[in-house]
């Protein structure tokens, strides 16, 4: 597994040029810096990082934008101590325990979530996204779920979205696709996008692959992906 973050300011990466990349392996942390080298070099920057114990992102107080691969980073990541975090991107494979969100980040103004179902065909439990509430997320504005698979289906994670608490306070949100067939509404799929529309009407909606209900841009007020 390995943790890439982008764009880091303070004193650490002054130059928004760098990429660091930490492989984590047994326990044990080695960063490397990719690209122009950060003010002072890098040697500084390492040291830095190590001091700070563990190889967890609370070694960068001053990152703005970070990018997690690797399902077993997601619930380490410590959004108390990143207070400079407002764009935190996730990608991972679905894990047994279910780790997907962090508990909290509550500087995080975007979040982006890009999780595949296994080569088994197991896919993200809906009940993930119970994790993003006001509490443990106060600032996020941007919701991109435009890569993330639910095992709820299409509908079933719209229906879920529909009645999240983070729901109110988001400005935009994006979706994988709106592939409905009628077991999955008990009836007319379009009839039952028009019930959950209210819900998003203070939002910008957005799905970035196939609909296949006709008039589902219109009930929902459909922006362009």
């Amino acid at each position: 597994m390995y943790l890439r973050t982008e764009r880091s300011g303070g004193d650490l990466l002054a130059d928004e040029g760098c990429t660091l990349i930490a492989n984590w392996e047994e326990g044990q942390v080695e960063f490397a810096v990719v690209g122009r080298r950060a003010r002072g070099g890098a040697a500084p920057v390492l040291k830095n990082l190590r001091q700070a114990g563990n190889g967890r992102p609370a070694a960068l107080p001053a990152l703005r934008e970070l990018t997690a691969e690797g399902g077993l980073l997601f619930d380490e990541i410590d959004g108390d101590a990143l207070t400079s975090l407002t764009e935190l991107r996730l990608r991972g494979a679905v894990l047994a325990d279910g780790a997907v969100f962090p508990r909290k980040a509550p500087s995080v103004v975007t979040l982006a979530l890009e999780i595949r179902s296994d080569v088994f065909g197991t896919e993200c439990p809906i009940e993930q996204l119970d994790e993003l509430d006001p509490a443990g997320y106060p600032a996020l504005r941007h919701l991109d779920l435009s890569r993330a698979e639910f095992d709820a289906g299409d509908f079933g994670t719209l229906e879920a979205l529909a009645g999240s608490p983070i729901l109110p306070q988001l400005e935009s949100l994006k979706i994988e696709s709106l592939q409905i067939q009628e077991l999955e509404t008990d009836g007319d799929p379009l009839e039952a996008l028009t019930g959950l529309a209210r819900a998003f009407t203070h939002l910008a909606l957005s799905v970035a692959g196939e609909i296949n209900v006709e008039g589902a841009a219109r009930v929902l007020s459909l922006q362009t992906c």
